[in-house]
């Protein structure tokens, strides 16, 4: 690519070296289905010699190439390396729309792409910045309580997907939004904060080109698998009667394969009764393992003096 050319469609993500497996298994995810397409990880965190950043399957952006903000003193504001990532998160977007990028297709780590990215992309030519919600109907049965909490709490949008295309209006977002989490991006449920994501909740009624995609295929998980029951068909995963387009393994741990996420402890969210979903947490276990999670869960983060791990 020539000097000053930028892919027009980029994926980012953001990390500690603690999470690099996930990135790794979300990058061989996005290989597949979108080989066109390059994944940009922020690493949250310093290699330490721990691993070569060079040598990934995808670029490493180190906090100090971020020239609109001082993410490492926004770093080192968090005692939780997880806070401190996802404070970064629109700074990430930001940074890759100022160096040329059209359009930027935010992905956590904990997500997996399982068909191709259509509605985010072509999305983007009706809307400036994409949101997905936790819920695209309302969730009725014996779990309805539950679930109406976790959504009063977590928010209604889910973060874990963001879509942006470069203009006016994504810039107002993004810089809003980044100021916000520099600020104040942290868990306190009685006050009703949770971290990116109820800050996000605000935008689709105060800047233009803001809109939830309401697609059931996007951003599917352990809060909608009962609304978005997981299949193949022809060898494609659908969620519904849609294609499944990104997984979100929100809460799991691959050492507790047998458990889906840890997030809804009201709910033993057993492996062996979600179905598909419950194969492919596990399948998704050990492409974990084989990408290095054993090792890499491990690695202190950079920025905290008591060495923690996100």
């Amino acid at each position: 690519m020539a000097m000053g050319v930028r892919d027009p469609v980029i994926v980012a993500a953001i990390a500690t070296k603690a999470r690099l497996a996930g990135a790794r298994v979300l990058a061989q995810s996005l290989r597949r289905h979108h080989p066109e397409l390059e994944l940009a990880l922020l690493l949250v965190d310093e290699p330490q010699g721990c691993f070569d950043p060079a040598a990934e399957p995808f670029e490493v952006i180190r906090l100090r190439e971020v020239a609109h903000r001082d993410l490492v003193e926004q770093a080192r504001s968090h005692a939780n390396p997880g806070t401190a990532a996802m404070s970064m998160k629109a700074a990430a977007i930001e940074h890759l729309l100022r160096r040329g990028h059209e359009r930027v297709i935010y992905l956590d780590t904990d997500t997996i792409v399982t068909n191709p990215l259509t509605t985010l992309i072509d999305g983007l030519g009706r809307a400036d910045v994409l949101l997905t919600p936790h819920h695209v109907e309302p969730v009725t049965g014996p779990d309805a309580a539950l679930w109406g909490y976790y959504t009063r709490v977590n928010g209604a949008l889910n973060t874990g997907v963001v879509a942006v295309r470069e203009g006016a209006p994504a810039r107002a977002f993004l810089g809003w939004w980044g100021d916000r989490l520099a600020e104040d991006c942290d868990v306190d449920i009685p006050g009703g904060r949770f971290l990116d994501q109820r800050w996000a909740d605000l935008a689709p009624g105060m800047f233009e080109g803001v809109a939830v995609l309401a697609d059931p295929g996007t951003n599917v998980a352990f809060w909608n698998l009962p609304q978005r029951p997981l299949s193949l068909r022809d060898g494609s995963l659908h969620a519904g009667d849609v294609p499944c387009r990104v997984l979100h393994l929100s809460g799991f741990d691959p050492a507790v394969p047998e458990q889906l996420t840890h997030h809804v402890p009201e709910r033993a969210m057993r492996a062996a009764d979600a179905g598909l979903a419950g194969e492919l947490a596990e399948d998704y276990a050990r492409e974990l393992r084989r990408a290095g999670w054993d090792e890499c869960s491990r690695w202190p983060w950079a920025y905290a003096p008591d060495r923690a791990t996100m």
